[in-house]
């Protein structure tokens, strides 16, 4: 029980820790009025919506899979803050099109879902 209550725990503050540095991002008005982070509109709807970077996003997020209090609901909430925070940051990498944005997720899911299946298969 004690144990349980410490992953739930640690899941808890990492999520809390995410959502509160994201809060604290996007209202800094600092951050607006310099003119560094401001939105962005992808370069297209349907242009390349698998790149070289959903490779990266497949690895990185079945490497999430080793940590045992990560779960596939803060893995969503992750991927989601992840392509709002593209949506707003002023490099050409991160402009990429809506179907990208949707299969990055897409794959960030079944890289950290594989990967867990294979761990649990060991």
């Amino acid at each position: 029980m004690i144990r349980l209550i410490k992953i739930y725990s640690l899941e808890s503050l990492f999520i809390t820790c995410i959502i509160l540095i994201g809060i604290l991002f996007f209202t800094y008005n600092n951050i607006f009025n310099s003119g560094w982070l401001y939105y962005q509109s992808p370069k297209s709807w349907f242009d390349e919506p698998i790149n070289h970077y959903s490779i990266i996003h497949f690895l990185e997020y079945g490497i999430f899979s080793f940590i045992k209090w990560v779960t596939l609901k803060s893995v969503l909430l992750i991927s989601f803050l992840w392509e709002i925070l593209e949506l707003c940051i002023p490099y050409e990498w991160a402009r990429e099109s809506w179907a990208n944005k949707v299969f990055d997720v897409i794959l960030n899911l079944l890289g950290f879902y594989g990967f867990r299946k294979i761990m649990k298969r060991r």
